[in-house]
């Protein structure tokens, strides 16, 4: 068998050489997955080859086989939950995982048969051989092998499609309705973990069902032969899994969503409290926050009593069937068959009875992650959105003209706004500054006539954001390319200039996502300085990038940035500046 998997191995890597040498694309996703490399124990060669060594290294355990399976290429960023492309694949890959499925099935059928003519070898002096069924069961072993890691594979692209489409809707040009991120962060978290985590459990599970039912079947025909209506018994736990789902379908389908609906009120309540714990902790405020947390959680086990009471019910009738024990004598090879066949059939069923409720769980994640994605396919496009050039626009960098924005159909934030000269949109917190600048970037719902003058658009979000691990000068540079008079100038324009020598490492201090060990207002500034540090930018969209600044600090800031001679008037740039009434840099 080494052999057998050494040429075949060696087959498989001359055949990658050969297309990279005709400037194919060779893929080498998963090491061994291929069914060659199942059948002829491929994914096990490089550990006989590397046997002997004291060590083993990544390099020596990467397979030759070029055949990708696992993974699943996202082609388009369109929103199509029902993409006959992918659902085509993943319905050749199903048929084919189910079949190896059935033949690993034979292995448990097997072994009666086998444990028989042991006990027939014992019993006798015949000379008879059990090593064929040994051997075949050897077979079905692998066939059953790589029957489940196709499966795993399946719900591994299947998973990945349903995450692809979830984060199109959350992040693609239909927000959720009001613009509240924080009460839908919530709802993506749970649709990207647990409603997509049981999509994906159902795949594998439905892999399950029919080699079980197999099982089950044959089961009870070799006990039919070997002790009558014992088979009976079997055959009733398979018709009261078939009538099951009718009677438990709907409690469990209200449970299930009733469940969800509360995690995902708790994941909310638990990340606005860790967000504001300073805030509770000086408000001495940790009662009531814990009260609070405590209801959330105790809501979400109430949500879950139907759910987990089918469950109990669902053992209890399970594991009633072990106390039937058979009261008639039998002689040992028809005692020691029986049991063996009988031990067989019991996972079977008890895998049946509880895939139940996991099947109608994901069933309900289906549904929550359909009705998501398509809220997302109704988009409303405006009525001209297409940029036009500077002549257009009679040298406005934005024209804006019955100018309409809303979050969905029925609720916007802007309406009917004519703009043609623009500087500061100033505003009490909550009023729709960012909206408008969000709407401006295409995140929301717009119609009416919006010409874009500006070739370039650079935008500073609200919230500073980082990338970790990198250091101030790697996260204002963002990938460009350093060039020290601009960076200078940046540096000094956003008032950094005076903190990086008070900084232990200057611009080289690396950071972490949320910004420490800066402080608040030297987030604000770093954030600012990467808008900045762009030679094209035409409009900057800058979202309340006044906020935490000391007077002092925000003065200076607003001079170097907005004054006469300031950083944008050098470039020769202009900005819509969104900023908390009050704090106007006039």
């Amino acid at each position: 068998m080494t052999a057998v998997a050494f040429l075949f191995s060696e087959l498989c890597s001359g055949l990658k050489s050969r297309a990279a040498r005709k400037g194919r694309r060779v893929h080498v996703d998963e090491p061994g997955s291929g069914a060659g490399g199942m059948l002829f124990l491929g994914w096990l060669w490089p550990l006989l080859k590397y046997g002997l060594k004291n060590k083993l290294v990544a390099d020596d355990l990467r397979s030759s086989l070029p055949r990708p399976t696992a993974i699943y290429r996202l082609r388009t960023n369109n929103l199509d939950l029902f993409a006959a492309d992918f659902w085509g694949g993943a319905a050749v890959h199903f048929l084919g995982a189910m079949f190896t499925r059935i033949l690993g099935a034979a292995t448990l059928l097997a072994q009666p048969f086998i444990i028989n003519g042991i006990m027939s070898i014992l019993q006798s002096n015949q000379h008879r051989s059990v090593g064929a069924w040994l051997v075949v069961s050897m077979l079905f072993n692998l066939f059953q092998v790589h029957g489940d890691q196709l499966f795993v594979q399946l719900a591994t692209r299947v998973r990945s499609f349903l995450i692809h489409n979830v984060a199109l809707r959350s992040f693609g040009a239909s927000p959720p309705e009001g613009a509240d991120w924080e009460a839908a962060s919530g709802k993506v978290l749970v649709r990207l973990s647990q409603d997509s985590a049981a999509v994906s459990g159902a795949v594998i599970m439905s892999g399950m069902i029919v080699p079980n039912v197999l099982v089950v079947g044959v089961g009870s025909y070799v006990l039919f032969k070997y002790i009558n209506l014992a088979f009976l018994g079997p055959l009733i736990a398979v018709v009261v899994c078939l009538f099951a789902p009718m009677l438990l379908g709907g409690p469990l389908s209200r449970s299930q969503r009733k469940l969800l609906e509360a995690a995902e009120s708790r994941i909310q309540i638990i990340k606005n409290l860790l967000s504001e714990i300073r805030i509770i902790r000086f408000s001495n405020m940790q009662q009531t926050a814990a009260q609070l947390a405590t209801q959330s959680r105790q809501r979400e086990i109430d949500a879950a009593t139907t759910f987990r009471g089918v469950l109990t019910f669902v053992v209890v009738i399970a594991f009633c069937g072990v106390a039937l024990l058979p009261w008639l004598s039998f002689d040992y090879t028809v005692l020691f068959t029986s049991l063996s066949m009988i031990q067989i059939m019991i996972m079977p069923l008890l895998s049946i009875l509880q895939m139940l409720p996991e099947f109608f769980s994901a069933f309900v994640s289906w549904k929550r992650i359909r009705d998501y994605v398509a809220k997302g396919t109704d988009v409303v496009k405006p009525a001209d959105t297409k940029c036009r050039s500077n002549e257009d626009t009679d040298g406005l960098l934005l024209y804006l003209n019955k100018f309409t924005a809303g979050w969905a159909l029925d609720s916007t934030f802007l309406n009917n706004v004519h703009l043609s000269d623009l500087l500061v949109v100033s505003g009490a917190p909550g009023c729709g500054k960012s909206s408008f600048l969000k709407s401006l970037l295409g995140e929301a719902r717009v119609t009416g006539t919006t010409r874009m003058g500006a070739k370039h658009l650079t935008y500073c979000d609200q919230v500073p954001w980082f990338i970790p691990e990198m250091t101030i000068m790697e996260n204002i540079l963002f990938g460009k390319e350093f060039k020290s008079e601009l960076y200078a100038e940046v540096v000094a324009a956003c008032c950094l200039d005076y903190d990086f020598p008070t900084l232990p490492g200057g611009d080289e201090t690396k950071l972490a996502s949320n910004g420490s060990p800066l402080s608040g207002g030297q987030r604000k500034r770093v954030a600012l300085a990467r808008t900045l540090y762009d030679e094209a930018g035409e409009l900057f969209l800058l979202d309340d990038i006044l906020s935490g600044l000391d007077a002092k600090t925000r003065t200076q800031l607003a001079v170097n940035v907005f004054g006469p001679n300031g950083y944008l008037q050098k470039r020769r740039a202009a900005a819509i500046l969104c900023c908390t009434q009050g704090k106007v840099p006039v």
